[in-house]
């Protein structure tokens, strides 16, 4: 796999007090990051090197290429590479990992993931590098935007991976949850369309997906929201809100609010 190697750092100086980081480099044999912290959220992608990751509870992971190892805010871990190899990297603000995890996306339960050795990846991780290299300061923003669209890729990929095989009751759930955003939905309904027992339906999708079936049908849901508030400008929110199935805009407001971090009205403005 042909890439150019560099990294560039924007918004501070150097390796870790940089806002906005993205690069491929090349790791060498032995190579160990002991007791690494950083203030942003920051994720590896390996295509070659294997090795280890501890987390800040002591927890111990393998690594090898196709996985996505997650340096999260703050958070002590260390890197241990047994062998030389490729790797990608790009690192946001710590407030991004906040929104990740209210979507159910990212979690400290499971810091490393697999996404499968992939070279969309690495071209996704190279042009956000060039990107940021090219960017000018008034341009952040978009660039960050575009920055965490790649990271819900990567994650969303990996829970895809997660999800039970085709026919499972898990999986059926899945496509039950997506048929129909703006109806009223009972999950105690969806557990016995799929032969379970409510609560052993409610943890086994979250062991599988991620988050709790809740949760994961609201954030479709505003998923659906930030596609037409993007696509259809001309569209009101009352509009939006009856087409999702809230009982006014106010209340679609708010839980769009929760989810994303910012009103319906500033999303449509900042994607503009």
């Amino acid at each position: 796999m042909s890439v150019r190697l560099g990294s560039v750092y924007r918004m501070g100086v150097g390796t870790t007090s940089a806002q906005l980081r993205a690069g491929v480099a090349r790791s060498r044999d032995g190579h160990t990051e002991r007791d690494f912290v950083t203030p942003q959220y920051a994720v590896v992608y390996l295509l070659e090197a294997r090795g280890s990751y501890t987390d800040a509870r002591g927890r111990v992971f393998s690594i090898q290429p196709g996985m996505l190892m997650q340096r999260f805010p703050s958070r002590a871990h260390t890197v241990r590479l047994d062998r030389a190899g490729l790797r990608c990297y790009l690192a946001v603000p710590c407030q991004v990992f906040e929104l990740l995890a209210l979507m159910g996306l990212a979690s400290t339960e499971r810091p490393v993931l697999d996404v499968g050795v992939d070279e969309r990846w690495v071209a996704g991780f190279a042009d956000l590098r060039d990107r940021l290299r090219r960017c000018d300061e008034r341009d952040f923003m978009p660039l960050l935007l575009r920055m965490q669209r790649f990271l819900v890729d990567l994650l969303e990929h990996d829970r895809a991976q997660r999800s039970a095989a085709p026919g499972g009751p898990i999986a059926r759930a899945v496509q039950i949850l997506n048929e129909d955003l703006s109806g009223a939905l009972a999950l105690p309904d969806v557990a016995r369309r799929v032969n379970m027992g409510y609560s052993a339906f409610r943890k086994r999708f979250t062991e599988q997906i991620g988050t709790a079936p809740r949760d994961y049908r609201i954030r479709r849901r505003i998923e659906r929201a930030m596609a037409l508030l993007t696509r259809d400008r001309g569209r009101r929110m009352k509009e939006i809100a009856d087409e999702l199935g809230y009982p006014d805009e106010y209340a679609f407001s708010a839980q769009f609010k929760k989810f994303a971090g910012v009103a319906p009205r500033e999303f449509r403005r900042r994607n503009a």
